[in-house]
């Protein structure tokens, strides 16, 4: 057996806090503005900062939506105690939603993070099933999704449940 031991430890604190609008522009069109406020603690190192982000979408008919999704939309920095900055990248998405015999929902996304040479794009999908005579409250659902903490490209696959009430949405 190999015992390791941590001789020190530190606290870490990662918050954001968001204020949005939503406005429907017609039967069809709504729009929505974000505002988000970051904070983080790590040690002895504190970094603050804004930024905005906006949303569109489209719903032709009951059945079919798409949208569009722009984060981080202002050219501005996080600012650290240690005097160094960190440019929160532009990230862009593109989804649509189109349910199918009444029981089925089917969604998927394309996302583009960052711009130019250091570009990525991350995809995701998911099925969702209502369960009968449930109201349309209560479904199982299934997900695949890209994504990139760091430099290397990442996937999941998803499975869980939820519940959809008039001022509470819970998910497992």
């Amino acid at each position: 057996n190999v015992i390791i031991e941590t001789p020190t430890t530190f606290s870490y604190k990662n918050q954001l806090a968001q204020a949005a609008l939503q406005f429907d522009i017609s039967k069809t069109f709504s729009f929505g503005l974000t505002g988000n406020y970051y904070r983080m603690r790590m040690y002895t190192l504190q970094g603050d900062g804004y930024n905005a982000n906006i949303g569109l979408t489209f719903n032709p008919v009951k059945s079919f939506k798409v949208g569009a999704y722009a984060k981080n939309i202002l050219p501005i920095d996080i600012k650290y105690s240690n005097n160094t900055r960190e440019n929160l990248p532009l990230e862009l998405y593109f989804g649509f939603e189109k349910q199918i015999m009444n029981r089925f929902e089917l969604s998927g996304q394309l996302g583009m993070i960052g711009n130019g040479t250091n570009e990525k794009t991350v995809k995701s999908s998911a099925i969702k099933y209502y369960i009968p005579f449930t109201r349309h409250h209560f479904y199982l659902v299934g997900a695949y999704q890209e994504f990139i903490p760091l430099t290397e490209r990442k996937r999941k696959f998803t499975v869980g449940t939820g519940l959809e009430l008039v001022f509470i949405n819970v998910y497992f």
